[in-house]
């Protein structure tokens, strides 16, 4: 397809999604330009294509020769990125034009979001009648995490591979979509696409969402709008997308006066009537939010979520107030809240306080044990009158999290945690260099991974408070960044019995690290609960700054160092791909049931590995995460890290 109808639809937003050629045009030799920076995302996602550059170096960059114009470049390249300001835009795109480029991404700004609404006129009108898909001005970028493209101006990362029910996001604000991408990325949720399309001088939100539609690899699409310009046509796909099943989440501007002329300046928006447009939306399947937290909280639910339950959500809360007040809200709203069954009650009743008046919301009252708000949650999501259990609660400690967890991990009913507090402290703040044991297994805990219940003392009073809350036989772990090796230091005390022995080891362990390693200030003990023997592996992960992530896999233990079996793996490894990998180790059959001993839970040992990706991602200071030994249980008894290396 030729001309004006190949610069927009699905075609087009294809061929520029998933380019098999790419020219930068505008790029410069200079370390930390946008030129550079796509070329090095080039590389570190491997993308296997080609790549030109125009700019004005008369020497090769990266040992690539480097075209003086874009007329100068092959005929029929997919994608032209350009890193040039908008004073020499215009004439790049009438070359590209020239040479049939299929699409073109320009991230400068400086057209109609400050008034030149005559020169994005005539960008658009020599693109469109060339076929070329332009995508901007005023733009940040793309990431295509189902085949590995990440292209944005700012930063080099390692884009996805592969994914599939993921969300796609797609937004004239290239800040806000960087939000959405970092909170995203934070709580473990699939993105198919990320994509920022600015101005909008050629390809429009309602193109994008023509496309992802039909895309397999989307789930749920979310999308911000300043405008929208062919109502007929974004309607009509809004009405596909629901018939296929996918949810469209929108928040649009333009509420008010003030924000209609913040849109304009943004990106040269002319917003509608926000009522008009909202009741259109609505009525052809689009969810229309207010506020960003709207739209995260919904997407969320949605991917993790997709049908929605027949019966009414079961709430649990800690403080009676909460319990009024929800009530009003859901009176307001129209929300039903089920009636909860007899035996329900009774089950409450047996485990929480007696001063207690349970219903739905739950109120578990102050004074809840950790194993009563467990089996309260269990209760409650159980009940064959809910659908849904939401609960509001606020959060001190990553072990509160894990016994709601326990309670509700068997159940396929949809939960929402809405977390109260300083939920921050769940995931520590790192400094430089290598992480004390105790704050690494603090981050694996935030991320989902089962470490063992303890906790850090800085007298031997605090550690028999600890070692009598988690119950004997414990272990005692000398804890500093800089004692790498507790062991050989005389730092680790095992399977301690009583009070007496925890003080005993107390002053010994205190004793063997002052003596080895005089320079050394202790944070402070790890007081751990023994855990049960199984094999002992090594999983974690490796970031190099030049070519991205890898994790590995392997036998731990001592046996890292004395045999080397280990694995390296894609940042982007599914279940299958780690399982396989944990196959070709060599001492494989260790984990198929060696000598009449029971299967390893190696499903678990995936979800562990692919929990560490996922912290990869969304911490990119971490350089090293290294969990050894990971114990692993029997098939379906699970896996649990006994200690943690991160590197920052």
């Amino acid at each position: 397809m030729n001309g004006p109808e190949a610069a927009r639809g699905p075609q087009a937003v294809a061929r520029f999604l998933r380019p098999r050629s790419i020219a930068i045009v505008g790029i410069s030799a200079r370390a930390g330009s946008a030129g550079q920076v796509i070329l090095q995302s080039l590389k570190l996602n491997n993308f296997a294509g080609d790549i030109h550059l125009v700019g004005r170096s008369s020497e090769p960059i990266d040992g690539r020769p480097v075209l003086k114009s874009a007329d100068e470049l092959p005929a029929g390249v997919d994608l032209a990125v350009f890193t040039l300001p908008a004073a020499a835009v215009r004439e790049a795109v009438e070359a590209c034009a020239r040479r049939k480029v299929g699409s073109a991404m320009i991230f400068a700004a400086g057209f109609a979001e400050v008034g030149d609404r005559t020169t994005q006129d005539t960008v658009t009108a020599t693109a469109r009648a060339a076929g070329l898909a332009v995508v901007g001005p005023n733009c940040l970028g793309v990431t295509n995490n189902v085949d590995g493209i990440w292209l944005h101006m700012l930063h080099v990362r390692e884009a996805r591979r592969g994914v599939e029910g993921g969300v796609a996001f797609v937004g004239q604000s290239g800040g806000l979509l960087g939000h959405f991408q970092r909170a995203a990325d934070g709580l473990g949720l699939p993105l198919s696409y990320v994509i920022s399309t600015g101005n909008e001088a050629g390809l429009e939100g309602t193109d994008f969402l023509q496309f992802l539609a039909e895309d397999r690899a989307t789930r749920v699409i979310a999308i911000y709008c300043e405008e929208i310009r062919r109502p007929a046509d974004f309607l009509a796909a809004c009405r596909r997308a629901r018939a296929a099943g996918k949810p469209i989440v929108l928040m649009l501007a333009g509420r008010g006066a003030k924000a209609r002329k913040a849109a304009q300046s943004h990106t040269g928006a002319l917003v509608g009537d926000w009522v008009t447009i909202r009741t259109q939306a609505e009525h052809a399947g689009a969810i229309v939010v207010s506020t960003m937290d709207e739209m995260m909280d919904l997407t969320q639910i949605l991917a993790r979520y997709p049908t929605p339950p027949a019966k009414g959500p079961g709430i649990l809360t800690a403080s009676g107030a909460y319990v009024g007040l929800t009530n009003d809200f859901a009176e307001e709203i129209g929300l039903e809240l089920p009636e909860l069954e007899p035996d329900t009650l009774k089950k409450l009743s047996a485990v929480l306080p007696t001063f207690g008046n349970y219903g739905n919301p739950l109120d578990v009252t102050a004074g809840f044990s950790l194993d009563a708000l467990s089996m309260a949650t269990k209760a409650l999501i159980d009940d064959p009158n809910v659908g849904m259990l939401f609960i509001s609660f606020p959060i001190s400690t990553a072990i509160q999290v894990r016994n709601f967890n326990k309670g509700m991990a068997d159940s396929p009913k949809p939960k929402v945690l809405v977390a109260l507090g300083d939920t921050w402290q769940l995931l520590p703040r790192l400094g430089k260099g290598a992480q004390p044991e105790w704050l690494g297994k603090k981050m694996l805990a935030a991320a989902g991974v089962r470490v063992p219940d303890g906790d850090l003392a800085r007298t031997a009073d605090e550690a028999v408070a600890v070692a009598r809350r988690i119950g004997y036989p414990v272990v005692l772990k000398a804890q500093a960044a800089a004692l790498s090796h507790k062991t050989e230091a005389g730092g680790v005390v095992l399977n301690l019995a009583n009070e007496s022995a925890v003080r005993v080891a107390w002053d010994t362990l205190v004793g063997n690290v002052k003596r080895a390693a005089p320079d050394i200030t202790l944070d402070g003990v790890l007081i751990e609960k023994m855990s049960a023997k199984g094999i002992e592996l090594m999983v974690g992960a490796k970031r190099d700054p030049s070519w991205g992530t890898v994790l590995l896999v392997g036998l731990g233990g001592i046996w890292v160092e004395a045999l080397g079996d280990v694995q390296p793996l894609p940042a982007d490894a599914d279940a299958a791909q780690i399982i396989e990998a944990l196959r070709k180790l060599r001492s494989a059959n260790l984990l198929a049931g060696f000598r009449g001993a029971p299967p390893a839970d190696i499903e678990a040992v995936a979800q562990v590995v692919m929990a560490i990706s996922r912290l990869m991602q969304s911490v990119p200071e971490l350089t090293e995460i290294d969990v050894n030994p990971l114990m692993v249980q029997a098939k379906g008894q699970g896996v649990i890290a006994l200690d943690a290396l991160m590197v920052v």
